[in-house]
């Protein structure tokens, strides 16, 4: 019974090698793409956050909206400057109204409700206007509040297949080769320095000091010293600036490395289940199916912990990883080639009474 559950197994595994390298990072790349996308529109339009606050540049209109209920987009406490005509803003005030986006976003329908209208025209002699509404509707339109999708080249390590991810870690490991050549040149410097004695330098200016009674030359050995001791700091400054630069492009590595073996280590878990799972499932099928499903629950919970814990281990370098990501599949391995040996010895000797 064993073998076709794990035949089952290999070709579930086979799939979701297929889907993990080839098809999920397309689909986390568009997702990405598609959510900032429309993050830009939400934060343009940052009416939500702009609660309580003057808007400016909404069109040709500036807001201000003291109350907003997102869920019905009903607002309260509006107040419309209209600044596209010369001379004074015609002012709209609104106790409630609507908001709507039209379109791809670059159209906005604010409707009005039991407002007034105040309107000063400019000339010779100034006069002002009020009116009231029931209801008024106007349309602004704002380009830059436009639903835009734009296409990104750049992808991170969950959107990238296995071969793009090798490239990018023989890539990184050749930085890594120039960056180390750069750090002992670096350090051969620094020794170099470490190694001029600052004391006897220094004792060197006292000795001239009261052997050369010229103030410039007194002065130009102060200098020496000063300019060695700036030398010294700059190139430890160097020294660790170019440590943090290695740690920084080893940590990517493991990054990459991490998610080539994940893709891979976890389609592989299907076989590492099956292996635990059938000969588990012989051991307590008679003690019911909240036994079951709490024992998979278990171990499911210790496998992901093992997953989770060991990549962390891994991005921060403390652990290698293919390690970190193929322990939990040879650990549970194991178990499961225990507990094979478990259920053969037990139907050995469940054969052995028979026979007896």
């Amino acid at each position: 019974l064993l073998r076709p559950v794990l035949v089952a197994a290999f070709l579930l595994t086979l799939l979701m090698v297929l889907f993990n390298d080839q098809i999920l990072p397309d689909w986390n790349h568009q997702a990405r793409v598609l959510s900032s996308s429309l993050q830009r529109t939400k934060a343009a339009l940052v009416l939500r956050e702009k609660e309580g606050v003057f808007i400016p540049d909404l069109g040709d209109y500036h807001l201000l909206i003291r109350q907003i209920e997102p869920e019905t987009n009903e607002l309260a406490g509006i107040a419309l400057y209209d600044a596209s005509r010369p001379g004074p803003p015609v002012i709209v005030h609104a106790p409630r109204g609507r908001l709507a986006l039209l379109g791809d976003g670059a159209y906005i329908r604010l409707e009005l409700e039991g407002g007034h209208v105040q309107r000063v025209e400019a000339g010779q002699e100034e006069r002002f206007f009020y009116g009231t509404f029931a209801r008024q509707v106007l349309h602004i339109k704002d380009e830059h509040r436009r639903y835009e999708h734009r296409p990104s080249s750049y992808r991170s390590d969950r959107e990238l297949d296995i071969a793009a991810m090798h490239r990018l870690v023989q890539e990184r490991r050749r930085e890594q080769e120039r960056a180390y050549g750069r750090l002992d040149s670096i350090a051969a410097r620094y020794l170099e320095l470490h190694q001029t004695d600052i004391a006897a330098m220094h004792r060197l200016v006292q000795e001239r000091r009261e052997q050369e009674r010229a103030l410039h030359q007194s002065q130009f050995a102060d200098s020496t010293v000063n300019e060695l001791e700036r030398e010294r700091e700059q190139a430890a400054e160097a020294l660790r600036r170019q440590w943090r630069h290695i740690d920084r492009r080893a940590g990517r590595i493991n990054e990459y490395l991490v998610e080539i073996h994940k893709k891979l280590s976890i389609p592989a878990a299907c076989l590492v289940f099956a292996l635990v799972g059938a000969p588990l499932g012989a051991l307590i099928r008679r003690r019911g199916a909240a036994v079951s499903v709490g024992i998979s629950l278990f171990f499911f919970w210790i496998y992901w912990m093992f997953l989770i814990g060991g990549e962390e281990l891994a991005d921060r370098g403390y652990i290698p990883p293919p390690l970190a990501m193929w322990a939990p599949n040879g650990v549970f391995a194991l178990v499961g080639w225990g507990l094979l040996r478990v259920v053969a010895y037990d139907r050995a000797g469940r054969r052995g009474a028979k026979e007896t």
